[in-house]
């Protein structure tokens, strides 16, 4: 089963495929519409020769992201950083769409690919020549073989991204991008707990919400969104194994101390911020052990879309 990795992608609730929201920019003298990856939206001679060349590709072959990274490069070197935000639209889906079969491949193959996963604790364990191959041939092309709750799978080695596209993008798709590198290398979820320190993670909520709020017409706006609702959730609720309150042994409802602490820093570092206005009933609850008034707020909060 295809894990997503945190792209560009959130472990368990961020969607790694999406309809970006149409936007018409004036790109050398050409109009790009990217409604969609559909080649029937695209009429940048440019753009249309990327896209069909896309088209062609192997898309079960890990070289393929490279050969799409250089092929990205020699179409558009001196393009306006529109139009290569435009075209990286379109990588991003031939990317996303190779990660899955790569991963769907890996699933099916019966060889122990264990030996992949480095524990820095551990003695390193010699690598047969397939495996060692089979490694390179992925690190090489942006992914690599990771591992959760005891079952290998492969992921998104963003670094192929940077490499090949942070100098011609935009400076807002940077920013995304860059963002998006950040949280895939850190992690975000495992065995149904959170394992990033909380205020990393309400660190993340209040990037996103500032990042929404300074450009709501961004290509991948949708994404962003998801990104901060869904963090932000976590935020408020937790997951089942790192709960933001529970019961003790006496039955009453007590609040984890880890998140109250995330809390205090949302509304002491960033008291101006949306977040930190959702953030604050809701610590006032937990500190009154009023379990149905937070699970009261969850919902208001659901309901109004704030959170999903």
């Amino acid at each position: 089963m295809y894990k997503l990795s945190l792209l560009i992608c959130v472990v368990a609730f961020v969607a790694c495929t999406s309809n970006p929201k149409e936007t018409n920019t004036q790109t050398d003298s050409t109009t790009v519409t990217t409604s969609s990856t559909d080649s029937a939206a695209v009429t940048n001679p440019k753009l249309s020769e990327y896209v069909q060349y896309l088209a062609n590709l192997n898309d079960s072959t890990a070289e393929s992201a490279t050969k799409a990274a250089q092929k990205f490069q020699e179409i558009f070197k001196g393009s306006s950083p529109a139009l290569c935000d435009s075209a990286f639209v379109f990588f991003n889906t031939f990317y996303e769409k190779l990660g899955t079969r790569l991963d769907e491949v890996h699933a099916s193959d019966t060889t122990n690919y264990d030996s992949l996963i480095v524990d820095p604790t551990a003695k390193p364990v010699p690598l047969s020549a397939k495996l060692t191959a089979y490694n390179q041939k992925l690190t090489q092309n942006g992914f690599q073989v990771a591992m959760t709750e005891g079952t290998t799978y492969i992921k998104q080695d963003r670094e192929l991204i940077a490499k090949w596209f942070y100098a011609m993008v935009s400076p807002t798709m940077k920013s995304y991008l860059t963002q998006l590198n950040k949280e895939n290398k850190e992690g975000f979820a495992e065995d149904a707990g959170i394992n990033i320190p909380i205020t990393s993670l309400a660190d993340r909520v209040i990037w996103w919400e500032k990042f929404n709020q300074t450009n709501p017409n961004f290509v991948f706006a949708e994404r962003s969104k998801d990104l901060y609702q869904n963090y932000l959730f976590y935020l408020l609720k937790g997951m089942d194994n790192t709960a933001s309150y529970y019961q003790d042994e006496a039955g009453k409802v007590a609040p984890d101390q880890e998140f109250m602490n995330a809390y205090t820093y949302v509304l002491s570092k960033h008291p101006n911020t949306e977040t930190a206005k959702l953030v604050k009933p809701f610590q006032a609850a937990l500190a009154q052990h009023d379990v149905k008034k937070a699970e009261s707020l969850l919902k208001q909060y659901q309901d109004q879309k704030i959170i999903q």
